[in-house]
């Protein structure tokens, strides 16, 4: 039968229309089943955020915590085949051979020990941004291995920003648009949602956000872990979107977020000769745009790696030129000082390409510089340690002066407490340029002598605990670059005996007993609130239970105040309660488990039903587990 010109017209238009539905159909995302990566080292390495991206293109780490890259066709060796890194015999890649594997961590602190809770970020680049008004699902499939703190899986999702970000701390991201609505364990499933830009989105990230309903933070030492995979980003044609299913209006979640996330600054690349460290004219040329754009943000951190062939036997001698050569010319060209810069020598451990090949050997004799979510000050404090152990004293104290100054006053207290400092310590200029800065770091308080006292004495309680973490975070740090470096590590030579601390902490009572005379418990308007709070440190670690009944008292009061905090009164009552071999009342005290690998077990309760009502007239946390 013939057909007339307006049925092929329309014949012709159901078709461009089908054509245009599969084009728009297509994934807007590169690689979205992760299955093109390079060789990976083993499924548990850890990487920094520059070899990660290199590893998985175009996807990268945006929160330094771990993913990561589960290839089940990767070969186990050795130890390695009981790890619990990619338990492919619990779960398997939904399609293909590659899935990533992410966690949560209730206990882990951000870089500032502000906040609780790390998450792993997964995110991506956009080919290009979004269009405002159209109509996009995104969409991947979700395994969710069941663990005790269950309830963090609500807070699973995705955020869209306007460009790349760095998670600068470290710390949990917002959202509330875009989490999961469905909770299913054990199994893989698959989440949608659908979004309509009303500004340009084109930086993805996947994993746990912080809402205003969680997730649960707790002290519990351990990672939630779940899978993702074939995550998929489409158009979707007005015609052909599901009325029953809400779409959201999206440019970003609030202002407060968008303040505390950094912008993304292009770095830089160049090529040396063989066995050579001098710049090319075209190496200068790229240096010199990239000093323009770092100059314009001047608290931003850069990590900087040198690369070489597999051409010689010295090749991590001339990674290490090659990053000198680039960080003088920055530095004595541009005026970009060297501190800002994490340096990173790789030698021939990281090709671009296959060595075997002139082209190949050409594009792994490399520099590259990308920008750090490293703070400024943390790799200024790792800088005068390189410093310090290199023996360049004045180099140090000139540093030390710079981190002083840039550092927020809070921390300024742990330089005096850095045991990797020695050298610095007993030097004439100590006193002086360090001791005297610290001092006037309390200065804005009504009592700053009193406050810098506690302080103090509040560290020294802490050497044998929590203090040689936050030491640590003073100075940035790579795992896959630093853990073999010993010199990193903060150690105290305590004797580590169950008497020997008891009695160290008996005299730090009676220190804290004469320093606070008749104040009895220090308020917190007057010291400050961690000052304050070594009062109870004290207190609770003293082993004489009459004293610790005597303060648990004043401590109440102040909370009546508003001069202390509930969960101090809340955590030294529990405490008292389990020195005299009674049930505690709020639920804050816990032991080792007889189950080397089980998590920790909460001492008796008192009441488990009215557990948390008493919690509740105290303003602390419900808890979920009675």
């Amino acid at each position: 039968m013939k057909r007339s010109p307006l049925a092929k017209s329309a014949g012709l238009l159901l078709c461009s229309f089908f054509f245009l539905s599969l084009i728009s159909a297509q994934n807007l995302l590169s690689n979205g089943g992760f299955e093109k990566h390079s060789q990976l080292d083993c499924l548990g390495c850890p990487m920094w955020a520059m070899k990660f991206a290199s590893t998985l293109p175009p996807w990268r780490n945006v929160s330094g915590a771990a993913i990561n890259i589960c290839d089940f066709l990767y070969q186990r060796k050795g130890s390695a085949r009981d790890d619990v890194i990619c338990p492919f015999d619990q779960v398997k890649p939904f399609a293909g051979n590659v899935m990533m594997e992410m966690d949560y961590e209730p206990s882990c602190y951000d870089h500032n020990f502000k906040t609780r809770g790390c998450s792993s970020y997964l995110a991506t680049r956009l080919e290009a941004p979004l269009e405002v008004g159209k109509i996009y699902e995104l969409s991947f499939w979700l395994y969710i291995l069941p663990y005790r703190d269950s309830s963090y899986a609500r807070q699973i999702g995705f955020n869209l920003y306007n460009d790349a970000i760095l998670n600068h701390d470290g710390g949990l991201l917002e959202n509330t648009p875009f989490l999961i609505s469905t909770v299913i364990y054990g199994r893989w499933y698959q989440v949608k949602w659908l979004v309509r830009p009303i500004c340009n989105l084109q930086f993805l990230v996947l994993g746990v956000f912080r809402g205003p309903d969680g997730p649960p933070v707790n002290g519990a030492g351990y990672a939630n872990r779940y899978y993702v995979d074939e995550v998929v980003l489409r158009n979707v044609p007005v015609v052909a979107a599901d009325s029953t299913r809400f779409v959201q209006p999206y440019c970003k979640y609030s202002a407060q977020e968008t303040a505390n996330l950094l912008p993304e600054i292009p770095g830089m690349s160049c090529l040396f000769a063989s066995n050579d460290s001098s710049l090319s004219a075209t190496a200068t040329t790229a240096l010199d745009s990239f000093a323009n754009r770092a100059r314009q943000f001047p608290n931003a951190t850069f990590i900087v790696v040198g690369h070489t062939d597999d051409v010689g036997a010295n090749n991590q001698a001339l990674s290490k030129a090659r990053v000198k050569s680039v960080i003088d010319y920055l530095e004595n060209k541009q005026q970009i000082p060297a501190f800002r810069f994490f340096q990173v020598y790789r030698g021939d451990a990281d090709p671009a390409a296959s060595n075997k090949t002139e082209d190949g050997r050409k594009q792994n004799r490399r520099l590259e510089i990308q920008h750090s979510s490293m703070e400024l000050d943390i790799l200024i404090y790792r800088n005068l340690l390189l410093a310090t152990f290199a023996g360049d004293k004045n180099q140090a104290f000139k540093l030390l002066g710079i981190w002083l100054r840039v550092t927020k006053d809070r921390k300024k207290i742990y330089v005096l407490f850095d045991p990797r400092l020695k050298t610095l310590q007993a030097d004439p200029r100590w006193e002086k340029l360090v001791v005297k800065k610290v001092k006037e770091s309390y200065k804005t308080l009504p009592k700053p002598a009193l406050a810098f006292s506690l302080d103090s004495l509040g560290k020294e309680d802490q050497k044998s605990r929590t203090l040689p973490y936050y030491i640590e975070n003073l100075n940035a740090y790579l795992d896959a670059v630093d853990s073999v470096d010993q010199r990193f590590n903060v150690a105290y030579l305590l004797d580590t005996t169950e008497n020997a601390a008891a009695k160290r902490d008996d005299e730090r009572f009676q220190w804290y007993n004469k320093l606070i005379g008749n104040q009895a418990w220090p308020k917190a308007s007057e010291v400050g609130e961690r000052a304050a709070k070594t009062a109870f440190l004290l207190v609770s670690h003293c082993s004489d239970t009459s004293g610790v009944a005597f303060y648990l008292s004043v401590l109440k009061q102040r909370c009546m105040e508003g001069e202390a905090e509930w969960i101090h009164y809340a955590t030294l009552y529990d405490r008292l309660q389990v020195y005299r071999c009674l049930p505690q009342r709020f639920g804050t005290q816990y032991r080792p488990s007889a189950y080397p690998e089980a998590p920790l077990e909460r001492f008796p309760l008192e009441n488990p039903g009215q557990t948390n009502q008493w919690r509740t007239e105290l303003g602390l946390e419900l808890l979920e587990d009675l």
